[in-house]
């Protein structure tokens, strides 16, 4: 009998460990879908943040919905996944793009993340699924 019960605590033990608890040690290299890299001080300088100015008075809405905004702009409905990929740089830059085009020029236009992750040279570092720079993106 006490063998039985000693099984069954074991097979109870062994059932609930989860899988995920293995993730909950990785490091930014394992996970690979967060891939933006921060700006190093050279860049911030090239790009040239610029300063916007906005009315303190103006009052914010409490609920805003792009989607009803600008409804013919297919880019602002689409989700884009980029699934294990840490290619948010692409995915976020190429999406962004589209968006504002359809804003600006109520047109759609779909860009390719993976063009930017096959022909942005600069925008990468080792590899487009490894993490890259968004600013980088617009420049290409």
């Amino acid at each position: 009998m006490s063998i039985v019960i000693l099984l069954t605590l074991l097979y109870v033990g062994l059932a609930t460990t989860s899988p995920i608890e293995d993730e909950l040690n990785w490091n930014i290299s394992q996970i690979g879908a967060l891939g933006a890299l921060p700006p190093t001080p050279e860049m911030i300088t090239k790009v040239g943040y610029k300063q916007v100015a906005y009315d303190e008075n103006q009052v914010i809405p409490e609920e805003f919905d792009a989607r009803q905004q600008w409804p013919n702009c297919i880019s602002i409905k689409t989700i884009w996944n980029q699934g294990e990929c840490g290619s948010c740089w692409a995915v976020a830059s190429a999406s962004a793009m589209g968006d504002r085009y359809c804003v600006r020029n109520q047109g759609n236009l779909v860009l390719s993340a993976y063009d930017l992750m096959s022909c942005c040279q600069n925008c990468a570092l080792n590899g487009p699924c490894k993490g890259g720079y968004s600013h980088k993106a617009w420049e290409h």
